[in-house]
């Protein structure tokens, strides 16, 4: 397969910013000027020919997602540097669902049985776990790739499952899907009942977690996802976006302007939470809940940064990676289909860097 590379989409403004700066360093005798380059990390990166970005590695260097080739959809993994890992699929055979190791080594897909491809091209089966069940769904890898959490079903059953390559499929008691593991591998979180219970497996115990105080709307709750540890897990609770952290649970501060939403990503320390405002319509946005800002369209708070995507993009999903830096994205275009980002955002000592040219550039225009 050809090696495709990435086109970035818009100019880096931070430079700018630092070009300002340079001077000042210099005077001081310092090299900070490398120093806030490298770590400003204010990039928009388009992934060619994606359809939709459905995981991100730790570093932010790799992602995961679907695409479209020769007219057939296919499961990816893309690096800059390196291109496409297609897994070379029976087409999309459960839905959009495409998760990534946090190594970037592994990705998952299902044809219409779950498996795991690494970045060599190495395929695992995952199966259904059960000759009576017809399909499956990996829905989460573990940190190494070595476990995994999804689902299997036949007509009008559906049971959630931690698997590895060890051991290969472990059903997990009153899990109906299992959504989310944490990075360790030893948790994972998903639904119960009639999929309306939010549940948690850790090390072989299932807990439902509790429904948090001013909860309104129907009071059903859901589990979508897990930080390393599995101390942390974000979902919905009735119309919010809920997390709960050792168990205990909070509401998010709903999208202004809309009446529901749905926690679905976060970083490691909880501080970035992601997910859908108006979850389940066509047109539902993608918000971010940060302590210091509140809930916020994600364009929103990409545009605090000086960050935007090319116009006419509105973005319909994204993934975090653990440190809240770098999100894969994908976006409706104006050309009504799907199309993916990475998107990285200054880490603090790049934004400090930025404050400092700006304050540079003050003092000499004073």
């Amino acid at each position: 397969m050809k090696t495709r590379y990435p086109r970035t989409v818009r100019p880096l403004p931070a430079l700018l910013v630092l070009a300002s700066f340079s001077g000042l360093a210099s005077q001081a005798g310092l090299a900070s000027l490398d120093f806030c380059s490298a770590a400003s990390g204010q990039s928009v990166i388009e992934v060619p020919t994606a359809t939709g970005i459905e995981g991100i590695s730790d570093d932010g260097l790799t992602v995961s997602g679907v695409n479209v080739i020769n007219g057939v959809g296919d499961y990816f993994l893309w690096r800059p540097a390196s291109g496409f890992v297609q897994a070379h699929s029976n087409g999309i055979g459960q839905g959009f669902v495409a998760p990534i190791s946090g190594d970037g080594r592994v990705f998952g897909g299902a044809d219409p049985q779950a498996f795991a491809v690494r970045d060599t091209g190495v395929r695992t089966n995952i199966g259904t776990g059960s000759p009576d069940l017809f399909a499956s769904m990996i829905e989460g890898l573990s940190q190494n790739g070595a476990a995994a959490a999804g689902w299997s079903r036949d007509v009008s059953f559906m049971a959630g499952w931690r698997w590895t390559a060890a051991g290969g499929i472990q059903f997990l008691p009153g899990f109906v899907t299992a959504r989310g593991i944490s990075g360790d591998g030893n948790t994972v979180v998903g639904t119960a009942g009639t999929g309306s219970t939010a549940v948690v497996w850790h090390n072989g115990v299932t807990t439902v977690l509790p429904i948090p105080a001013g909860t309104t709307g129907p009071f059903g709750t859901s589990a979508w996802q897990t930080n390393f540890d599995g101390s942390r897990v974000v979902g919905s609770s009735g119309n919010n976006a809920a997390v709960w952290v050792n168990g205990q649970g909070s509401l998010l501060p709903l999208l202004s302007g809309y009446g529901t939403a749905r926690a679905t990503d976060l970083s490691d320390d909880g501080m970035v939470i992601i997910g859908n405002a108006n979850p389940g319509a066509i047109t539902a946005p993608e918000f971010i809940w940060t302590p210091s800002r509140g809930t916020e369209l994600l364009s929103t708070y990409f545009a605090s940064f000086g960050v935007s995507l090319p116009e006419g993009n509105s973005i319909f999903s994204a993934t975090v990676t653990p440190d809240g830096q770098s999100f894969g994205v994908t976006t409706i275009g104006p050309d009504n289909r799907g199309h993916g980002f990475i998107v990285s955002i200054p880490s603090p000592a790049g934004f400090t860097c930025m404050l400092l040219g700006l304050a540079a550039t003050r003092r000499r225009t004073r």
